[in-house]
């Protein structure tokens, strides 16, 4: 049984997608595409759902070498004020305080 979680969970995916795909070649043309990080985090009920994070770097150019500058994009500020946690916001609050 799928739960509220598991949708917002797909529908964080179906932005990043949308992101990494369309959005980010019109608004950044600069960033390029390093690799798609997959997290996990931790529901309520003990489920695990996967999460997807592009990591993107810009190329620079100093005394004549390229240099690259790697980030990650958090494409929601719900996975901004999760970081590099486990476990959801809801479950922190539930059972950890």
């Amino acid at each position: 049984m799928n739960t509220v979680f598991f949708y917002f969970i797909k529908d964080l995916n179906k932005i990043e997608e949308e992101f990494r795909t369309i959005k980010r070649k019109q608004e950044h043309p600069d960033w390029n595409l390093h690799k798609v990080k997959t997290r996990v985090i931790i529901d309520n009920q003990g489920n695990k759902h996967h999460y997807n994070l592009g990591v993107y770097y810009i190329r620079k150019n100093q005394n004549g070498k390229e240099k690259r500058t790697y980030f990650t994009y958090y494409h929601h500020d719900y996975l901004k004020k999760i970081g590099r946690n486990k476990y959801s916001i809801e479950t922190k609050n539930c059972y950890f305080s």
